[in-house]
């Protein structure tokens, strides 16, 4: 991603399925889905990348959350 090359499912099932096996089984994670509206998102990434704290270029944020699948 910070080469600017967004990731699929494909990408991240395997990287998934090992931290689910390993967090379930040590108890040292949990997952926490931040909901919020794209704008913000994006003037929030943008100020983080600004400050060289965030990898991930602004250019991939709207095909991340068209990606994603969060359920109720």
């Amino acid at each position: 991603m910070r080469q600017g090359i967004a990731i699929l499912d494909e990408d991240r099932i395997p990287w998934l399925e090992k931290f689910m096996r390993e967090s379930y089984s040590s108890c040292k994670a949990k997952i926490v889905l931040l909901e919020g509206n794209a704008d913000v998102i994006a003037a929030r990434l943008q100020k983080r990348a600004s400050k060289g704290e965030h990898f991930i270029p602004l250019t991939l944020l709207h095909s991340q959350l068209e990606l994603l699948q969060a359920d109720d």
